[in-house]
C-alpha cells in the first residue's frame, strides 16, 4: 500500500519538476479597436523571447528563468512599456488550471491585456512619436 501512494508522489513530482522546465506561452492583447504592434526584449536570462514583432493579440512563448520587456505602440495612443518573467506566466498557469482549465496540456494560458492611453488631440491612424 505504501510503496503504491509512494510511486504516485514519485510520478506527480516528476510530472511537476517537468512542466517547470516546459516554456510558457503568454498571449498579449489590447482592449481598444486599434491594434498594437508588440516587440520584446530579454532582460533576464540568455533565451530570447520566442516571437518576432507581431500585432495585437500575439503569443510570447516565455523560456524559465527568464524575464522581457515588451512595448506596444498602436496609432493615437502612447506606448505601453511592461515587464513579466517566466515565473509571473507559470503562476498564472496554475491558477488557471486549479479553475478547470487544462493549460499543461496545451490550454489557453496566461493572458496580458494591456490598457493604452489615448493621445488627446490625436488624429485617428496618426502616430505618437
Amino acid at each position: 500500500m505504501h510503496s503504491s501512494v509512494a510511486r504516485q508522489v514519485t510520478l506527480l513530482m516528476l510530472l511537476i519538476t517537468a512542466a517547470c522546465d516546459l516554456p510558457r506561452t503568454v498571449r498579449i492583447d489590447v482592449p481598444t479597436t486599434e491594434r498594437g504592434h508588440v516587440t520584446c526584449r530579454t532582460t533576464r536570462g540568455s533565451a530570447e523571447p520566442g516571437m518576432r514583432p507581431c500585432d495585437t493579440p500575439c503569443s510570447v512563448e516565455v523560456h524559465r528563468n527568464t524575464a522581457y520587456e515588451c512595448t506596444i505602440q498602436a496609432p493615437g495612443y502612447y506606448p505601453a512599456t511592461f515587464e513579466f518573467t517566466y515565473d509571473m506566466v507559470f503562476f498564472e498557469d496554475l491558477l488557471e488550471s486549479a479553475r478547470g482549465g487544462a493549460v499543461i496540456g496545451g490550454g489557453k494560458g496566461a493572458s496580458l491585456l494591456i490598457p493604452l492611453q489615448k493621445v488627446k488631440g490625436a488624429v485617428p491612424g496618426s502616430t505618437v512619436p
